[in-house]
């Protein structure tokens, strides 16, 4: 009686392999192989130094996002103020006027009221200045969330 092992090794064919040939094949592909991951690992670590200097990039566009909104918040306060000091200006000007009337003289002959004409306009061009340039300004802020928001996406 045959045991369980010579049962089956009776049924496995009786052909002898050339394995030097297959050898041979299997050092082509361990080359081919090692050709393959070498450029996986080389760009591997091209997306691993993108990654660093995305995250030290969004450090800095932090910074900037940081700095164009306390401009923000000193222009606003600014222009807020100098809306106020128009406004004493023009009431004190007034004033000037109608005491230089009372009394006949040009309110211009007044030291203090030219400085006050000085202050109004230097105010008036500030004011103009703001409204020009803030808008187009006030928009940087939201494209460099884009931009971070972009690079979140890339890298995670």
């Amino acid at each position: 009686m045959k045991s369980n092992i010579d049962k089956v090794y009776s049924k496995l064919p009786n052909k002898k392999h050339n394995f030097k040939n297959h050898k041979v094949e299997l050092g082509a592909l361990d080359e081919d192989a090692n050709a393959a991951l070498k450029i996986v690992f080389d760009n591997a670590d091209v997306l691993d130094e993108l990654e660093y200097k995305s995250q030290d990039l969004d450090k800095k566009l932090d910074e900037v996002l940081s700095m164009f909104y306390d401009f923000e918040i000193k222009s606003t306060l600014s222009y807020n103020r100098l809306n106020s000091a128009e406004e004493e200006i023009k009431d004190v000007m007034q004033r000037y006027e109608a005491a230089s009337e009372e009394i006949g003289i040009d309110p211009t002959e007044v030291k203090l009221y030219r400085e006050l004409q000085n202050g109004l306009t230097n105010t008036s061009a500030y004011k103009n200045w703001a409204a020009d340039n803030t808008k187009e300004l006030s928009s940087i802020p939201a494209k460099i969330i884009d931009i971070q928001n972009i690079m979140y996406d890339l890298y995670n």
